[in-house]
């Protein structure tokens, strides 16, 4: 799949006062791939505020606060996204905590790797799935980190193989022990670290991939004001 033409942001919702074009967009890519691709049944008073609204958007109570870093076509459309949360933004705890008995060994673990920012609600639009564009999205996050945090590392959980292999690639390490976001998951979640160190490493990996296939030229950056 060629990429000329993809370009990166880095934005924020900011409780829908910014963007709420390219945010309807983000949550039906979300409503696509985890409601009808992974197939995501919502208990009521999920701990995240997960919900669908609208025309087949997937929402939660993280959204309008953290930092999205979206993959857009020309026509601006999003054609992949991450999600980067600060816990101090959402009431002091990591996302993946508010599924987990506090106290647990998980719950433990995930709690001493601070500082660090947690990421979550990655998805690539089906056509692009051969592509480069997550392990792209991957390096831009990671960057944004190391430039303006960069005592912070980055804590994700992950049940999806392919998600696992490319964090793994790229040098995170998995921590703690595997746990289930709800009971009914057909796979427990992996925890996965990358300290401050390892997010220098996982960026000269990442870069030496994009540009071995020529994309740091054709891919377009803007980062913005987040």
């Amino acid at each position: 799949m060629a990429l000329q033409g993809i370009t990166i942001r880095a934005i924020r919702f900011n409780n829908n006062k910014q963007h709420p074009g390219i945010r309807h967009q983000i949550g039906r890519l979300l409503y696509q791939v985890y409601i009808k691709e992974q197939q995501w049944t919502l208990e009521a008073n999920n701990p995240s505020g997960l919900r669908i609204v609208g025309n087949n958007e997937l929402v939660d109570d993280v959204d309008e606060t953290a930092i999205w870093f979206v993959a857009m076509k020309d026509d601006q459309s999003p054609i992949g996204c991450y999600r980067l949360a600060d816990k101090k933004l959402i009431g002091g705890m990591h996302e993946a905590q508010r599924y987990l008995p506090k106290g647990s060994l998980s719950w433990k673990t995930i709690d001493s790797l601070y500082p660090c920012l947690e990421f979550n609600r990655i998805a690539v639009a089906l056509p692009y799935r051969r592509s480069l564009i997550s392990t792209i999205l991957l390096q831009q996050m990671l960057n944004y980190i190391h430039s303006a945090l960069p005592s912070y590392g980055l804590i994700g959980c992950t049940a999806e193989p392919i998600m696992q292999r490319i964090v793994e690639r790229f040098g995170a390490v998995c921590v703690g022990e595997p746990f289930r976001y709800d009971k009914k998951d057909p796979q427990p979640a992996n925890i996965y670290w990358y300290s401050p160190d390892t997010i220098v490493v996982a960026l000269n990996r990442t870069l030496k991939k994009m540009c071995h296939l020529n994309l740091c030229e054709t891919m377009r950056y803007q980062p913005g004001q987040v």
